[in-house]
């Protein structure tokens, strides 16, 4: 008698997860030359434009796949920030001087390790907020920084940018909202905390 082997569930292809992803945020999906996924979603947020896409970094012989999801805003100060989930290098890196900034919430601590330049803009960006607290439901590298010299050639160094990367490509509907979410999250929170200007970047598109 066979026994009966457990099917997979399917996987949402990319394209139809992008697309109910945009419907949810009135965003738009764009194609290029593949048929079988598109290559960008855009979706508004206030004045902002969040882009999703496949980013491929390469290191050495091999390279690694990410969701990436991106936003250009005007600074009004300079500040610089980069969330990771905690693993136990960083326990080591502790030892070189390599330290996360302290949020003061032992749970958050525990989840994230925490960099940036402005300790007291970082308790006040994830202490008490949904961003905190989508990341730690969710952790993914979360950067603000300067963006690439090509767009600080068209854009000026007035301009900063918002990246989030998630390994692989995201299938799932819903984790695929929260990073999109987790942009908006992270927008809304440094234009409260006066680092970002609620007005528009010009003449530059990531």
């Amino acid at each position: 008698m066979k026994r009966k082997t457990k099917s997979r569930p399917r996987k949402t292809p990319v394209a139809e997860s992008w697309s109910r992803v945009a419907a949810d945020f009135g965003g738009e999906t764009f194609w290029g030359k593949s048929k079988k996924e598109p290559d960008r979603l855009d979706v508004p947020h206030r004045v902002w434009r969040i882009v999703t896409d496949i980013h491929v970094q390469s290191h050495g012989e091999g390279s690694t796949t990410y969701t990436r999801v991106r936003a250009l805003f005007v600074r009004t100060q300079p500040f610089r920030l980069t969330v990771t989930k905690r693993n136990p290098f960083h326990s080591l890196g502790v030892l070189f001087g390599y330290r996360a900034v302290p949020i003061g919430y032992s749970q958050l601590e525990k989840a994230l390790f925490v960099r940036s330049d402005r300790a007291d803009l970082t308790r006040s960006m994830l202490r008490g907020t949904a961003l905190g607290q989508g990341m730690m439901r969710e952790p993914v590298k979360l950067s603000v920084a300067r963006p690439g010299r090509p767009i600080r050639k068209i854009a000026g160094d007035t301009v900063g940018e918002v990246q989030i990367l998630k390994r692989g490509k995201v299938h799932d509907v819903s984790e695929l909202r929260e990073l999109v979410q987790t942009c908006m999250w992270t927008l809304d929170e440094l234009d409260r905390l006066g680092v970002a200007d609620d007005t528009p970047v010009e003449g530059v598109a990531l």
